[in-house]
């Protein structure tokens, strides 16, 4: 198996489960953190920080940003809590990170990450996944665009 297979693989696995997992309304975005060889680590959906008591208020924006942890980081964090390392490992999200994510992605030493491509039709947005990209380029962190 090619590791774009396994990437798809897991893309689909993920995208699965955000969708009968996450409690967020707006979004059914997941997060799985994925060996080269295809050990699915930590799989994730946009989640409240733990203990934070679930108000449907802290959903929307511009709350969100304060109180939800996105799929990705939500993924990263489940690996480290459990002493795990995530550098050299594939991070698969069924959206394309916007630059918090992207950031997180960088420093946390990832190999790649694998997610479609953003869209970028939002103004307000599209600013937040053109640095993110950006970002990724200049930090050598491989984009493998997902059209599934």
């Amino acid at each position: 198996m090619t590791l774009k297979d396994v990437l798809v693989r897991t893309f689909q696995e993920v995208r699965d489960y955000a969708s009968a997992n996450s409690q967020d309304p707006h979004s059914r975005a997941g997060a799985a953190i994925v060996t080269p060889e295809g050990k699915c680590l930590a799989m994730a959906t946009n989640k409240l920080a733990r203990g934070v008591s679930n108000e449907a208020w802290r959903w929307n924006r511009p709350q969100r940003y304060l109180y939800i942890e996105m799929a990705p980081r939500a993924a990263i964090y489940d690996v480290i809590r459990r002493g795990e390392r995530v550098e050299g490992n594939w991070i698969v999200m069924t959206v394309f990170p916007a630059a918090d994510d992207a950031r997180a992605i960088i420093e946390s030493g990832f190999r790649g990450i694998a997610a479609p491509a953003p869209d970028l039709s939002d103004q307000l947005e599209s600013e937040y996944y053109v640095a993110a990209q950006r970002m990724l380029f200049e930090s050598a962190i491989r984009v493998e665009y997902l059209d599934v």
